[in-house]
């Protein structure tokens, strides 16, 4: 059961999303095609070569041009969330820690898919599987994903995003986006990713912390992996850390890029919601 100030702030992603979904974006992204389908778009001039069953009488008498109806095609996906749940989200420098702002994410995927009437369902992993929810529509089973993806504690503490898509490949449904959604801090799951990537759709959002990407130079500073309990001490000033960081995105970017996965990075202190959005409509409709 999610608490009074977790539902008034999925109530305000709920009216953020449903305006944006509602708006421009609608018009961009969404295909029409002039025929049957469940969801009536526009009414547009006659061409040569448009069926003449679509002409409607009566607006056209009032325009005194022969105006035909578009309809927006029916194509509900089905939508598979993939989230890490790892101890290493349980962690943040600015006001919110990452596991916040995934839980953010992942709800705003799930409304979306609500607005569209596409099936969407959920992993959460760890070094396990810890949660899977198989995908289904309705307004009902989206906020059953939203209360799941706010209150989820995990049982274990290492990243193994492995253990998801290990799960995806066993899913037989088709026409299938899979998103990923985890800081990436991960090893050893290009193979699976590969094979996923052969199958179903991918996308990737990556949710990055500050200091994930650029550590502040404050000399010699005392760190605990969150994940291991292992503490360490080491050199901000080092470019050894620096660079590692660096190639590490670069390397996140590039494996991408490989299998051709979309991966839109959601940075701490930006608002994502409606190049969120953009994203979500431009890899589903």
């Amino acid at each position: 059961m999610l608490s009074a100030a977790l539902q008034k702030r999925v109530h305000h992603l709920e009216i953020q999303t449903r305006r944006i979904l509602s708006g421009s974006l609608l018009g961009d992204f969404r295909t029409s095609k002039k025929g049957f389908g469940l969801d009536f778009e526009q009414l547009a001039e006659y061409q040569f070569g448009d069926d003449i069953r679509f002409i409607d009488w009566k607006s056209s008498a009032r325009t005194n041009k022969i105006l035909v109806k578009e309809y927006t095609e029916e194509r509900n996906r089905t939508i598979m969330l993939v989230v890490d749940g790892s101890l290493s989200q349980w962690y943040g420098t600015s006001e919110q820690l990452k596991h916040e702002r995934v839980a953010e994410i992942a709800s705003v995927i799930a409304l979306a898919c609500n607005h569209y009437k596409d099936q969407v369902g959920l992993i959460i992993m760890t070094d396990e599987l810890e949660l899977f929810v198989p995908p289904k529509s309705g307004k009902k089973h989206c906020n059953a994903i939203i209360e799941k993806l706010f209150t989820f504690k995990p049982k274990a503490c290492t990243t193994k995003l492995a253990k998801g898509l290990q799960h995806l490949m066993k899913m037989k449904q088709h026409d299938m986006l899979a998103i990923l959604i985890s800081d990436f801090i991960d090893s050893d799951f290009e193979k699976d990713l590969r094979v996923v990537s052969q199958k179903h759709e991918v996308a990737a959002i990556a949710c990055l912390d500050a200091f994930e990407q650029k550590i502040p130079q404050i000399g010699l500073i005392e760190c605990e992996d969150i994940e291991t309990g292992e503490r360490f001490m080491f050199n901000t000033h080092d470019m050894r850390i620096i660079e590692w960081l660096e190639k590490r995105y670069q390397a996140l970017d590039k494996l991408m890029k490989k299998y051709r996965i979309d991966c839109f990075k959601v940075m701490p202190t930006v608002e994502f919601l409606p190049d969120l959005v953009k994203f979500f409509a431009r890899k589903t409709r």
